[in-house]
């Protein structure tokens, strides 16, 4: 119906449909909407890209046209950098954080095709410039692809140039040391395990482990935002990437009893949790090392290079169901209601930094 209104408004059909979304985004139904139409999108969106395709003029029967595509691509990718980075950057988010974005956003958006033909159609721009415009497309999808591909590599390369060139990445304090709370227990990287382990060690009626232990972990992450998180908590933290030993120049690892990898490998970027067994054996042979596996035979890998515990969270989540399936067995009605309202309770009162 907003489709049919917007052709007796002279607004484009696209334009209508566009609309027709949002207001259908506004309604508690829109998820179920979007899995149902998800194979007729797929199915339009062939076919849009298909004439699109066919619109693209043979390059070698008009080089200037592509000379200029090749040149607004460049301009488009450094703009990115130009714009997006020196605002997050401002904001202390780090190189990393920073120069990941304007990474990722180097492609061209396929809405700014869709635009140059409505504007073709009505005489705003020549075929010319659509032709441009579908070649800046195609060539920033290719070039972001692989940009994108060794976004990490790529971050780490850009990050040393401009840190040569005077930009200070954050970094943390040389006093993340002290005589009073030595930091003993290192904790690689943080994420939703390793928050859920943080909430089961300080969030806790004893005093004594709230005074003792807290004092004595060190975070080595680079998320800006799991700082401030930690900070609140008073917890030390400090901005680096667990792939890089240089990140762990400012603790004193003499005195780090306990190594924690609670991120899988997965999840981790430029590293796994095997050579961060092997790199700590040999910057902290004194400490005990506990590191996580994506599957068993990970996990005997781990213990061959030195590891003292590796954990499965698949095999952890195992027991934990397996219990309560016995529990459920047994038929119990008085047991499962009062084991599961537990399990209730202690979610609602869960204190933890990532929910």
């Amino acid at each position: 119906m907003i489709c049919g209104a917007a052709y007796y408004l002279n607004i484009s059909l696209p334009v209508g449909a566009l609309i027709a979304g949002v207001a259908i985004s506004t309604f508690p139904y829109n998820l179920d909407v979007i899995s149902k139409i998800t194979n007729i999108r797929v199915f339009f969106s062939t076919l849009f890209f298909v004439s699109v395709g066919m619109q693209i003029p043979n390059p070698f029967l008009n080089p200037e046209l592509f000379l200029i595509a090749f040149a607004a691509s460049f301009l488009l990718i450094v703009s990115r950098f130009i714009i997006v980075f020196p605002v997050l950057f401002s904001l202390k988010n780090g190189l990393r954080a920073s120069l990941l974005p304007a990474i990722n956003l180097t492609q061209m958006s396929e809405l700014s095709i869709a635009i140059a033909i409505l504007g073709v159609s009505v005489g705003h721009i020549s075929t010319d410039v659509l032709s441009i415009i579908i070649f800046i497309f195609v060539i920033t999808s290719i070039i972001s692809t692989y940009m994108m591909t060794c976004s990490d590599h790529l971050q780490r390369r850009i990050s040393k140039i401009l840190t040569k060139a005077g930009l200070k990445d954050i970094a943390g304090k040389t006093d993340i040391n002290d005589d009073e709370n030595k930091k003993e227990i290192l904790l690689l990287g943080f994420y939703r395990v390793a928050s859920s382990l943080l909430s089961e060690v300080l969030v806790s009626e004893e005093e004594k482990i709230l005074s003792s232990v807290k004092q004595k972990i060190i975070v080595v992450d680079f998320n800006p935002e799991i700082h401030q998180l930690l900070k609140k908590k008073g917890i030390k933290a400090l901005y680096g990437d667990v792939s890089h030993l240089d990140s762990l120049r400012n603790i004193n690892m003499q005195d780090i009893k306990l190594i924690i990898s609670t991120i899988p490998d997965t999840i981790l970027v430029g590293t796994n949790n095997n050579r961060l067994v092997r790199q700590m054996k040999v910057l902290c042979p004194q400490a005990k090392i506990i590191v996580t596996a994506d599957s068993i035979v990970h996990a005997e890998n781990m213990y061959k290079s030195g590891a003292d515990y590796v954990f499965l969270p698949r095999i952890l989540s195992a027991r934990s169901i397996g219990k309560i399936i016995e529990l459920i067995m047994s038929n119990s009605v008085e047991e499962i209601n009062e084991f599961i309202n537990s399990e209730k309770e202690d979610l609602k009162n869960r204190v933890e930094l990532m929910r």
